[in-house]
């Protein structure tokens, strides 16, 4: 299956599967609707010949982009080839897994070179049951400190105790959905955070449902002439899962310490916080929806 995958800030994200002719373009009779001025109403076509896909630019106005590169004639595309048209941007079967919500969007990248060389690793139920009794005290304040706070007000608590507690600077929380393969990006701190993982220890902690501390981190991501590049950093990590209403909900908490090295003891301490606040996040979810229906509400009755 080859897919486009939008790079766009504003449409992060959002894909199309590619049929055996896909047009492009303004038209509302295009496979994929482009919104950019300008776009032509029919601006590019790709088509499936054999096992490769092509794209050719249908005469339009401002022309179409591979690589950077206006192409006169048809032409092939292989993965990581950057399509641009105006201001859309979408990268051609990326290997990227991409959570929306509220928080900034987390990219989740397959076929990375990963290195297992220092992880650490313990099943999520039977790290939180392993905390010393100074760790246990921190825990039971922290539940009562959720327990006070208003449900607006709950992410600040949370990021507090993480950051306080284990140093994190760095935190994002991905929300088990409505399916268990369905996840929002919750949380992110700093706020404009971005998380970029690799597949591999998100997969463990969200089917497996283990907590680690990983021993790379990824830095950035991005797209040029046909290639992808992945910066890793040798530094630590620590992920651990955080359970949903629901059996197989499964989401994630990840954090990052630019000063010092996650430790066993901070492993277990994380994935019992994971689970005392996973039930706090369900309120505020639900206060949240409730707030917007009271908006919508509000606003339909001015008119």
């Amino acid at each position: 299956m080859s897919e486009l995958v939008a790079f766009r800030e504003d449409r992060l994200g959002f894909r199309i599967t590619l049929k055996e002719r896909t047009v492009l373009g303004r038209s509302p009779d295009c496979d994929l609707i482009l919104f950019d001025r300008s776009a032509s109403r029919n601006h590019a076509e790709i088509s499936k010949i054999d096992d490769n896909f092509f794209i050719v630019d249908l005469n339009s106005t401002n022309g179409t982009l591979v690589n950077d590169q206006p192409i006169t004639i048809q032409t092939k595309l292989n993965s990581f080839d950057c399509v641009k048209i105006g201001q859309e941007i979408f990268i051609f079967d990326p290997y990227l897994d991409v959570v929306t919500g509220i928080a900034p969007a987390a990219l989740i990248l397959n076929a990375v070179n990963e290195s297992h060389q220092n992880l650490v690793s313990e099943p999520a139920i039977e790290a939180s049951a392993a905390i010393t009794q100074e760790q246990a005290a921190a825990a039971a304040a922290f539940s009562s400190a959720l327990c006070r706070t208003p449900a607006d007000e709950i992410d600040k608590t949370i990021v507090n105790f993480l950051t306080e507690r284990l140093g994190a600077t760095s935190i994002s929380i991905l929300w088990p959905g409505v399916t268990g393969r369905q996840m929002i990006s919750y949380l992110s701190y700093p706020e404009d955070k971005r998380l970029l993982l690799s597949h591999v220890p998100f997969k463990r902690v969200t089917e497996i449902g283990q907590s680690l501390i990983w021993p790379r981190v990824v830095t950035e991501l991005d797209f040029n002439a046909g290639n992808r590049h992945v910066g890793q950093l040798e530094q630590n990590c620590l992920l651990t899962p955080v359970y949903g209403a629901e059996p197989g909900q499964i989401g994630l908490l990840y954090m990052e310490n630019n000063a010092t090295p996650f430790e066993v003891d901070d492993l277990r301490l994380a994935s019992l916080a994971a689970q005392i606040f996973s039930p706090f996040l369900v309120n505020a979810l639900v206060k949240r929806e409730l707030d917007k229906e009271k908006i919508l509400i509000d606003t339909a009755g001015a008119d």
